[in-house]
Order: C-alpha cells, then structure tokens, then sequence
C-alpha cells in the first residue's frame, strides 16, 4: 500500500514485478483514493510494446552491451562517472549548481566504448 498522497494501488501485487515482467502484455492498474470521505477508482491500461533494445552486461570486459532493433550494437563502460548538475545563471552569465530539495544534483554517465575488447 502507498501510503503518500492518500493513493493505493489495488493492482497485481504492487511489486516491480509487475511492470518489468516484459511478455508484452498491456499493463493494466486501478488505484483508490479517498478525498474527504469520498473515494474515486481510476482504472488505466498501456501497451509497453516491444523492447527497443537488448541490455547484457560483459561483466568479464567491464561493459554494457545494448543492441538495437536494428541489430547494431553499441558498449558502454560499466563504470559510471558522477557529474554535477549545473544551470547557467543570468545573473553573473556563469553557472550555478542544480539542486533538489536543497541538495546537489549528480548524473551517473557510463562513458561510450568504440568497440568491446
């Protein structure tokens, strides 16, 4: 049960389970919600269609491989790098920080591989 903003998922078992089960199958939820007393169901449904693309992690060659639907293949370090979020500012022309609920904003970046070794 989702306790935050009074929602409640009354769907499958609420876990990721549910959503990454990836036999193509439309998604389908409903969640209650109580608003004073009164309680309104919202039913939807989606079609998450095919995957675009294949993940396998070469974990003896430290990358990630992602192959297209078109076949092409593409690798990736599996070691991510951390950046700073940062936003130019007007008022200076530099740039300043990003932050969320008062602190930083980080992006985790695998950094592109020519070719698997």
């Amino acid at each position: 049960m989702d306790e935050q903003a009074g929602w409640r998922d009354v769907s499958g078992t609420g876990d990721a389970s549910d959503a990454a089960a990836g036999d193509g199958a439309p998604r389908i939820s409903s969640m209650a919600y109580d608003a004073a007393g009164r309680i309104t169901t919202l039913t939807y449904s989606y079609d998450p269609g095919p995957p675009l693309y294949e993940l396998e992690h070469l974990q003896e060659k430290a990358l990630f491989a992602l192959t297209g639907s078109d076949g092409q293949t593409e690798y990736f370090r599996d070691r991510p790098t951390r950046y700073l979020v940062v936003e130019a500012d007007a008022q200076n022309g530099g740039f300043t920080p990003v932050a969320k609920n008062r602190r930083p904003v980080f992006l985790w970046l695998c950094r592109e591989e020519r070719e698997a070794k």
